[in-house]
Formats: C-alpha cells, structure tokens, sequence
C-alpha cells in the first residue's frame, strides 16, 4: 500500500475528510479490497478515493433492516488514454468501517448494474 499511504495520508495514521452527507475518516486500512482487486491500478486508487468522498457525484444514504444506514458515495472517471470509464464507490457503514470498489464501465462490463443497485434510498447529494 505505499503509494496509496504516500499519495493519500502523506504519513498520517487517518485523514478526517468533510462529506455531503457527513465527516468521514479514512485510514489505510480502507484500500484492502480494491488494492487486493485493482492492484495494478494503485496511482489511480490513490488519485480517486478522497475527491469520491470530498466531491462525490452522488450520495446516497440506505435503511436497512435493523436500522443500519449505509452511506454510499459515488463518482465517475475517464481514464487517461481511452474513453473507459471507472466508477469509484466509497460506502460508509453505521459501524464505522468504510468499504471501498471500483467498477469498469465500457461496453461488455456489468460495472453499470452494480453502480446501478447502489442507486436506492435517499439521494443525500446530487453534484
């Protein structure tokens, strides 16, 4: 992770970030699956995460049953060289843990469904 650690926390243990819906923080802890996932893509994970929370496209708020809310903010790049686009989810979960993803977007990839499904509750953001 030290290119996420270094582009992102530049040291720190954890950033307090300012959301739409909210404060967030993030640790390094919170780029496990899409570095797991997108390994060979670290200089755009680093590069996408904060500006998903600071300046999301949408946000998103979901009640599930029990009462546990998930906030989910969502934004869209174009990839430097083609016209793909990946969509960054950043999800904040009532406990406190974050879980972020990352879907591909040009023709043939169901990255649209997956953003799509994400798409439901209150829409807290819109931008």
């Amino acid at each position: 992770m030290e290119i996420v650690d270094d582009d992102v926390f530049g040291g720190r243990e954890r950033l307090v970030l300012g959301s739409p819906a909210g404060t967030v923080i993030l640790t390094p802890r919170d780029f496990g699956h899409p570095l797991r996932k997108f390994g060979d893509h670290r200089e755009v994970i680093a590069s996408a995460v904060v500006p998903t929370i600071v300046r999301p496209s949408e946000s998103w708020k979901q009640v599930i049953v029990g009462g546990k809310d998930l906030i989910h903010h969502i934004k869209a790049f174009r990839r430097n060289g083609d016209n793909a686009v990946i969509v960054c989810v950043f999800r904040e979960n009532q406990d406190g843990s974050n879980f972020v993803t990352f879907y591909e977007m040009w023709e043939g990839r169901r990255g649209i469904d997956y953003v799509n499904a994400i798409r439901q509750g209150v829409l807290l953001h819109e931008g």
